[in-house]
């Protein structure tokens, strides 16, 4: 369910989204955010500027163009370097719960979204979608139930692994 400009108002993990034709869906305990994302990255990405500004004087680049907004604005290197710090960014000092392990996987997934949206190069963005697809939350419920994880065990592996860029990506980028 994709909405144009929703307004969400939040009661502790429940709330209410509303479309432009007026009709309303209720959120209950965080398990519909897949119909949120695009406004969870708008937030993060606006919230991000100044950090993306940050790391890109501590990486040495140069370009001041693409600040985390634009549709097709930033290059895979500039919107690589922006996830990871956005990523690295994310609370994690939350209660290990499976409310808050899906919010945090929802985070991440937004800032995927938004990143593959300000991708120039369209074609490495839908790529991505085929070669690192995102994945559902129960992906990782049974990645690390597969690992021996159970319980709170398991929702703080998945809060922790929301903060964690994939290294083997970012030193594609030369990406600490």
């Amino acid at each position: 369910m994709q909405y144009s400009r929703p307004y969400i108002r939040r009661r502790d993990f429940n709330c209410v989204v509303q479309g432009p034709n007026g009709r309303r869906r209720d959120v209950v305990g965080g398990v519909a955010i897949d119909a949120t994302l695009a406004l969870v990255a708008e937030g993060i990405a606006n919230a991000g500027r100044g950090a993306l500004k940050a790391a890109r004087a501590a990486s040495g680049a140069t370009k001041a163009r693409g600040v985390a907004t634009g549709a097709g604005s930033m290059s895979s290197a500039e919107v690589r370097l922006w996830y990871s710090t956005q990523v690295k960014a994310l609370n994690v000092d939350v209660a290990a719960t499976e409310a808050n392990a899906r919010l945090l996987w929802s985070q991440r997934n937004a800032l995927k979204i938004q990143g593959r949206k300000m991708m120039t190069n369209r074609q490495a963005a839908m790529d991505l979608d085929i070669t690192d697809p995102i994945q559902p939350f129960e992906y990782y419920v049974n990645k690390y139930s597969a690992q021996g994880y159970s319980g709170k065990g398991l929702w703080q592996r998945i809060i922790e692994g929301s903060k964690t860029p994939n290294q083997d990506v970012n030193s594609t980028f030369n990406i600490e």
